[in-house]
């Protein structure tokens, strides 16, 4: 196993790294803004096969809250992740679903072009009618091939950059 790849956090106070909720929103975002995305940014330089590990640097007289830094680092990191593998479901069922629709787009096309092929006359207006028809079948693929070949992508790779954090150690000690 690899050496693990460690992010330091330097913090003035514990309540420098949580969000300030308002109501029921967000209730299981936990981090603040800047603080997830220092911690996302310092992971994403590492090879994706190393452990990670966090140093949290606290004020000595906050240091009994280090519990609770780390619960909320990983339940902040494990929301996340589950939000990414959850984008992933919608993208590969909006993808299937779309390519069943553009597929039966793509074979009315194909039998208009056979019905009315022995109609029409040789010449440019036809053969203008006949590619438009394919053009419009084949770009009713062109979204659900986008979609099932590389849009999810992003989510499993966010997903997997979010597992690493869930699961990273973190070692809170005085400043």
């Amino acid at each position: 196993m690899s050496q693990p790849a460690e992010i330091i956090l330097h913090l003035q106070s514990v309540e420098d790294i949580f969000l300030q909720r308002i109501g029921l929103l967000d209730c299981n975002r936990l981090l603040n803004d800047a603080t997830e995305e220092f911690i996302v940014e310092e992971a994403a330089k590492f090879p994706h096969h190393r452990p990670l590990n966090f140093t949290v640097l606290v004020p000595p007289d906050e240091i009994q809250r280090a519990g609770e830094v780390v619960t909320v680092i990983h339940q902040h990191f494990a929301y996340n992740k589950k939000k990414s593998e959850h984008k992933i479901k919608q993208t590969l069922k909006l993808g299937w679903r779309s390519l069943l629709i553009g597929f039966v787009f793509f074979s009315i096309m194909y039998f208009l072009i056979q019905m009315l092929t022995p109609y029409l006359m040789e010449g440019g207006f036809a053969i203008t009618i006949h590619e438009l028809l394919i053009i419009l079948g084949w770009v009713a693929l062109w979204r659900p091939a986008e979609l099932l070949l590389y849009e999810w992508r992003p989510f499993k790779r966010d997903a997997n950059l979010f597992r690493r954090l869930e699961k990273s150690k973190v070692n809170v000690i005085k400043e």
